[in-house]
């Protein structure tokens, strides 16, 4: 595989640690940004146009690592166009430009195509039903804007097209996956240090601004960093340990050793995510795997060293923790922190299950049809971003609900729950059913791979929501594409 020879992986990764410079520059900057916005989308759009690949490279870059789309912003009046909106416009754009040109619309003739009707009957369903209730259009617009990704699925599909794409692909999401995996380590270790000579206030409102994802102080020398993002480190070590397990005899050397050492920084990022919601999802792979592993007849010896080596990672990713809360020294009690997170609650979590009830009783009173996006619901938070002078009591309205699935629910109903449940299982069996064929060869090994990263994206939902949100369904689409040209490879 070579990957530490590979151009892309290379490339994307200084690309992105020059971007991340460029963005930190525009945010001292806000006077310019406006400018700097306008120069970046025309110089990428250019690229897409010029290198039709880009335009499924760039928005997936932009995915891995841009959390909530706010790593630039440009206002126009009362609205604010985030960086992703105009990546995801501009690509779609280059997309439908190549396609009529080409005259390629080769996803009508795949089974998910009428799937993606379903999904856009759901968008019209939801959106008809909050015109009928007289809903906000503001609020309407924000409620679907995170599922209109979903539009740039055949676009995804027709663009890869060979094996080199695909491969490409690959390497730039390993590229993208270290980098991200160096921002929240550095970010980490410089907050729990304070380092003097270090603005952490700019960096803290550069990362808060840019809705990179929240940093909380857990105690003087420990802050949690947690990005969205994230969520494609999960993923990036689910499938970096499937090719470990399974390709171990046939791996270079040093591409052994850099699995080894991405699958580290991997566990590292997400124990200081502190996500229980990535820790679960991470339990639930392994338990799928341990099901694969029984489903391929391996023995019981080969599973076992599969089991302690990942547990050897596990250890050598914390003891990396500790190394970097404690040189230069500081006095926080590791072991202490984690038991705590484990056991106890916290202020979110707690928010999350008064705010439970609340929406089961919803989805009785109207199961069947749901109603429509931007449906609120008020309860009651002992949250201290809720409930604080001006808001003593912590009441709080919203039509944003972390309980992904029961949010579905609660705006399409149960026909839109079941679409959607519909839709991943069915990747998840296609993929099982690639990969039972021609194993263990690489392309079968990544089959699996992504099928074990949409169970666990899946099991994340339930308790944060990512698949009605782009960082959810631009998983959901690049997984689609990739299996039905494997498929058509094969």
């Amino acid at each position: 595989m070579t990957i530490w020879k590979n151009s892309y992986f290379k490339y994307t990764f200084w690309a992105l640690v020059i971007a991340d410079i460029f963005f930190f520059w525009t945010h001292t900057l806000p006077k310019f940004e406006s400018i700097f916005f306008i120069i970046a989308c025309l110089g990428l759009f250019y690229l897409m146009f010029k290198k039709i690949e880009f335009a499924i490279y760039i928005p997936i870059l932009e995915l891995v690592v841009g959390s909530q789309g706010h790593l630039m912003d440009l206002y126009l009046g009362s609205y604010t166009l985030s960086f992703r909106t105009a990546i995801f416009s501009l690509a779609f754009l280059a997309g439908l430009i190549y396609l009529f040109k080409n005259k390629r619309f080769d996803f009508l003739k795949t089974p998910y195509f009428k799937i993606f009707i379903a999904f856009l009957f759901l968008l019209t369903w939801g959106t008809t039903l909050a015109l009928i209730y007289k809903r906000p259009l503001l609020n309407i617009f924000l409620d679907l804007n995170g599922y209109l990704f979903i539009l740039i699925l055949p676009i995804f599909y027709q663009i890869i097209r060979d094996k080199k794409i695909l491969k490409n692909l690959l390497y730039l999401f390993w590229g993208a996956t270290l980098f991200f995996c160096f921002k929240t380590i550095l970010s980490f270790y410089i907050f729990s240090h304070h380092f003097s000579g270090v603005n952490l206030t700019i960096l803290y409102e550069w990362l808060r601004d840019s809705r990179i994802g929240e940093i909380t102080m857990v105690n003087n020398n420990f802050f949690r960093i947690f990005f969205q993002s994230q969520i494609y480190i999960l993923i990036s070590l689910i499938i970096n340990f499937c090719l470990l397990v399974f390709k171990k005899h046939i791996l270079e050397k040093k591409d052994y050793y850099l699995l080894i050492g991405l699958i580290i920084l991997n566990l590292t990022t997400l124990i200081i995510s502190f996500s229980r919601s990535y820790w679960v999802g991470l339990a639930v792979f392994l338990f799928f795997l341990f099901i694969w592993l029984l489903i391929k007849k391996y023995r019981f010896l080969i599973i076992l060293k599969a089991y302690f080596k990942f547990i050897g990672l596990i250890i050598l990713s914390g003891l990396f923790v500790f190394l970097l809360v404690k040189i230069p020294y500081t006095d926080a009690k590791l072991d202490d922190l984690f038991a705590r997170r484990l056991m106890s609650g916290e202020a979110a979590s707690n928010s999350r299950l008064e705010l439970l009830p609340h929406m089961l009783e919803k989805i009785k009173a109207q199961p069947v049809f749901g109603y429509g996006l931007a449906q609120e619901i008020t309860y009651l938070s002992q949250d201290p971003r809720n409930k604080n002078p001006k808001n003593p009591d912590g009441t709080v309205t919203t039509y944003s609900f972390e309980w992904g699935w029961l949010n579905i629910w609660i705006k399409f109903g149960i026909l839109g729950l079941g679409v959607y449940l519909y839709l991943i299982l069915k990747i998840i069996i296609d993929s099982v059913k690639l990969a039972m064929n021609n194993w263990p060869k690489t392309q079968t090994i990544l089959m699996i791979g992504l099928a074990l990263g949409l169970i666990s994206l899946a099991t994340v939902h339930i308790f944060s929501p990512y698949l009605d949100h782009p960082l959810g369904l631009g998983f959901v689409i690049i997984s689609i594409a990739i299996l039905n040209k494997t498929k058509i490879k094969k």
